[in-house]
């Protein structure tokens, strides 16, 4: 009974471990994935899973425009060579994508596998990109730079932008102590960006997109002693918040940091490790890639815990049964014992009666 008792108690608690982790809901990779899962029977009568691909969100060469407003030139079952920049799991093609605009330097091309769901983003592709795809299971997705500019050169003294006041610096780039990396179509609406986030103190504007598809770069601080000369990338520096900022002494420690963030030992701006968009830290090495669904070896290692936890229930109850038998036979031999000699007695007595 004692048994019994023990091993509900164990099947009880093991249930219930395993039903709460299919209960959790999954979020993601895996709830995309999950959705992409169909039921079918092997040869065997097996039940196994299956991924479905999703198709192509269009035909060779056609356009994919992503919410934010950037375009994709997509070629499907396509694969193309290039230097590989980060690698992650995403659910779909869309937002492999859009983790290409995210990525410094920049993305040249995103490269997605509906069947696994991996997501490999690339740089410094072939001159002649569109002949250079060879087939394969991957769809490929190739980013076309918006048109951006800058009239820095023509701008005389400080400007106004939306109320706020902005020291400009043409041809000069601030590293490091990014705040966003966001994409402007000009050196103004940059600046008006940075307006509109309380936070930013400063901008780096690159028009040509060079660092990256997203080209304007919200600084928390700017030092201005610390800008370095670079050709066709514009700083600008915000006078009214800046002075309340070291009134205040809220970047006296932004300030030691200077450089430490972004600066990729060219001179040029990236996105540093507290971008809220998501871009990979600082150190990221290529083709560092996220895992996929861990739900079913959690569940196998429960199984298999449990069954180890059965056997060895079984087994303590058995020689617990065998102990007590044997108890059991000691007891009947014990009396037997003593019984028969008296037995003997009363009957030899008995007789000599």
């Amino acid at each position: 009974m004692r048994c019994m008792c023990l091993l509900y108690t164990v099947f009880w608690v093991l249930g219930g471990a395993i039903g709460h982790v299919m209960a959790t809901p999954s979020t993601g990779y895996e709830s995309a994935t999950a959705e992409r899962l169909e039921a079918r029977r092997d040869g065997h009568g097996a039940l196994v899973r299956r991924q479905k691909r999703d198709p192509c969100p269009g035909q060779n060469s056609t356009t994919l425009e992503l919410a934010s407003g950037q375009k994709f030139q997509v070629f499907c079952g396509s694969d193309i060579t290039g230097t590989p920049l980060f690698q992650a799991m995403r659910p779909d093609l869309m937002t492999c994508a859009d983790l290409c605009t995210t990525i410094h330097p920049r993305c040249d091309a995103a490269t997605f596998s509906s069947d696994t769901g991996q997501c490999a983003l690339k740089a410094f592709l072939p001159t002649n990109a569109s002949s250079a795809m060879t087939p394969s299971n991957f769809d490929t997705v190739i980013p076309i730079p918006r048109v951006a500019k800058s009239n820095c050169p023509s701008l005389r003294g400080n400007q106004v932008v939306e109320g706020s006041g902005f020291q400009m610096f043409c041809s000069m780039v601030s590293n490091g102590n990014d705040l966003a990396q966001v994409f402007a179509s000009d050196f103004q609406t940059c600046m008006g960006l940075c307006v509109a986030n309380s936070l930013c103190n400063g901008i780096s504007f690159d028009p040509a997109q060079t660092q990256g598809l997203r080209n304007c770069y919200l600084k928390k601080s700017l030092n201005v002693s610390g800008l370095i000369q670079l050709d066709g990338v514009d700083s600008a520096l915000a006078i009214t918040r800046s002075a309340n900022a070291e009134a205040q002494g809220k970047d006296g420690d932004d300030d030691d940091d200077d450089g430490k963030d972004g600066n990729r030992g060219d001179g040029r701006t990236r996105p540093g490790q507290n971008d809220r968009d998501g871009v990979a830290p600082t150190g990221v090495k290529a083709y560092q890639s996220i895992d996929m669904d861990t739900k079913p070896w959690i569940i196998a290692s429960a199984a298999g815990s449990s069954a180890v936890v059965v056997f060895i229930v079984v087994m303590v109850c058995l020689r617990s049964r065998e102990r007590g038998a044997r108890r059991q036979r000691g007891k009947v031999l014990d009396e037997d014992y003593y019984e028969k000699p008296q037995q003997r007695r009363s009957m030899s007595g008995g007789a000599s009666q």
